[in-house]
């Protein structure tokens, strides 16, 4: 199929293979709209996740043929798993006429090459990961994100009009991101995962100063947030506090009053880190990097 030239519109419906959090949040928007045709699960416990997600019962199955009913199925499993769902995919189309035509897995992490073995049997397929964090999955969290798309050889039309039902924005990853697709993975998650971690290690500091409510720093996170997202595509980096102003003796007071060993070489290491970011963005030179690191290295 010409992967440039704009089909007739095709009225999409949708079986997920996965009863994860991703599946999950996609199940519930896809059920809402009136365009899924099932969810399909392997793990029994996954059943009852499922339902208390919100899924309705009827579309929630453990046979594998049941998929044969869309024309679309999204593989939304560990990354792990979709070399185990190709090959099961492989051995039901094989032998199982049916409607569907297009296939796409949400990993981030994994190429979407994994899908070629579809390809040779005359299926359409890319991969779409959803740059979004599904803490507690529901349908509103798919509200105008953006999924990061690896195409293969579908339609590039054919890819925004399911994105679009599920309410999403693509963004095509360049070309040649299959030989780099963990950096790409690594991206999203130094976004998502890493600033978590680093508000969880405030949440220690309280925990150790026997501080119970620290909801007073919610303004400053979310400011902080809202800087960031400002300045995402600028070299300037709206950063504040003893590592921007170069405070070598605040940091080394932080160093001397920490008392507790696992939080001292979290701050280590988290000092460290940030010190070469900042070194790489210029902030800092070779001189004022190297004073900073023989004060740290004195508390390891």
């Amino acid at each position: 199929m010409d992967t440039k030239s704009f089909p007739n519109k095709i009225n999409f419906n949708y079986s997920i293979i996965g009863a994860g959090k991703v599946a999950s949040a996609v199940a519930l928007k896809l059920q809402n709209d009136g365009l899924l045709k099932c969810v399909y699960y392997k793990n029994p416990k996954r059943e009852k996740e499922l339902l208390n997600y919100g899924i309705d019962k009827t579309k929630i199955t453990n046979k594998f043929e049941h998929l044969l009913n869309s024309n679309c199925i999204i593989i939304a499993v560990n990354d792990y798993a979709i070399v185990e769902v190709v090959e099961k995919l492989i051995f039901l189309l094989e032998n199982q006429s049916s409607q569907i035509r297009y296939i796409f897995h949400t990993s981030g992490l994994v190429t979407a090459k994994v899908l070629k073995p579809l390809v040779d049997l005359g299926f359409y397929v890319f991969a779409a990961h959803p740059v979004q964090t599904f803490f507690n999955p529901n349908k509103d969290l798919l509200k105008g994100i953006t999924w990061s798309v690896e195409n293969y050889n579908t339609n590039t039309e054919i890819i925004k009009e399911i994105i679009n039902d599920l309410e999403g924005v693509v963004q095509f990853l360049p070309n040649n991101i299959s030989d780099r697709k963990e950096l790409y993975h690594l991206l999203s998650v130094v976004a998502s995962n890493f600033v978590t971690t680093t508000i969880e290690f405030s949440k220690l500091i309280a925990k150790d100063l026997k501080i119970e409510d620290i909801s007073f720093l919610s303004q400053l996170i979310k400011t902080t947030i809202e800087n960031c997202i400002q300045n995402l595509n600028h070299n300037n980096m709206p950063l504040t506090g003893p590592l921007a102003r170069k405070d070598y003796n605040a940091i080394k007071i932080y160093l001397d009053k920490i008392s507790n060993p696992a939080h001292m070489t979290i701050l280590i290491n988290y000092l460290t880190a940030n010190l070469e970011i900042l070194f790489q963005k210029g902030i800092y030179n070779t001189a004022e990097k190297s004073k900073l690191e023989k004060i740290i290295r004195k508390y390891q």
